[in-house]
């Protein structure tokens, strides 16, 4: 922290200026990943990832959801994807909702299932979204399941 007029000023609130995360394409991380720079993966992650900035390389794959202030995916995505900024280039593979605040682009080609909405404040929006609803039970009464003689 530095210290000026009596006043704390958090390092956080600073533009992180290091080299961006690198993730090579034969690397498989499992478990979550955060940084407040920038990252660029083109391996494989099983997790949700939190970044100042994401670039999903075009042999990455991510299963997990994703939060950042800018996006640029090239590879596939299988979650939620949370951010200011979106981009999804001609090689994407995206399976999961989006929900975006100032900037959304698609380029011809890429492939999108899901939602996709826009915020004005899309990280406090995901954060206060009720859980999903469970998937109704199946009727287990013996003639539901019983083969026709």
């Amino acid at each position: 922290m530095f210290f000026r007029s009596d006043k704390a000023v958090s390092m956080s609130k600073h533009k992180h200026n290091g080299a961006p995360s690198l993730l090579g394409a034969d690397l498989t991380v499992t478990g979550d990943l955060s940084t407040e720079g920038e990252m660029q993966i083109d391996g494989t992650v099983e997790g949700n990832i939190h970044a100042g900035k994401l670039t999903v390389g075009a042999q990455a794959r991510i299963n997990g959801d994703i939060h950042a202030r800018e996006v640029a995916i090239r590879g596939e995505v299988h979650g939620s994807i949370i951010a200011d900024g979106v981009h999804l280039a001609q090689t994407a593979k995206v399976s999961g909702d989006i929900v975006w605040h100032n900037t959304f682009g698609v380029e011809t080609g890429a492939y999108f299932n899901g939602q996709c909405r826009h915020s004005g404040k899309p990280f406090e929006a995901a954060s206060a979204s009720p859980a999903p609803a469970a998937a109704p039970a199946f009727d287990e009464a013996p003639h539901r399941f019983a083969q026709n003689a």
